[in-house]
């Protein structure tokens, strides 16, 4: 996959923009260089392949052929480099759980 020119974006379809904005936002980030933005938007892509190629790993071991949020949650608690999104993966699950729940109690109403 290369990079498209022209559009400010790497290939992951990350905004180098957006990248050197959220990093300006911080206090402590002076000037930046041209190559930090393109360098965070690859570093982004292969983050989020690892994490997909290891949640279709796990989905294709439960002979799915749907990528459940239960997959990826499993895939961040068994691999060490994702625990760090282990809060955000139990609000996700705890969030749709709950939204579950209500749209079963709303189809009671239509019985």
């Amino acid at each position: 996959m290369g990079v498209a020119h022209g559009t400010g974006r790497g290939p992951a379809g990350v905004a180098q923009g957006r990248i050197k904005k959220m990093m300006q936002k911080d206090a402590e980030v002076g000037r930046i260089a041209a190559a930090v933005p393109v360098l965070i938007s690859r570093a982004v892509e292969l983050f989020v392949r690892c994490l997909l190629v290891k949640t279709c790993l796990i989905t294709q071991a439960k002979l799915s052929s749907v990528v459940l949020l239960s997959h990826m949650k499993q895939c961040i608690e068994s691999e060490k480099l994702f625990h760090f999104l282990n809060e955000l993966a139990e609000s996700a699950t705890s969030l749709a759980a709950h939204r579950d729940a209500r749209t079963l109690s709303m189809w009671s109403l239509y019985r």
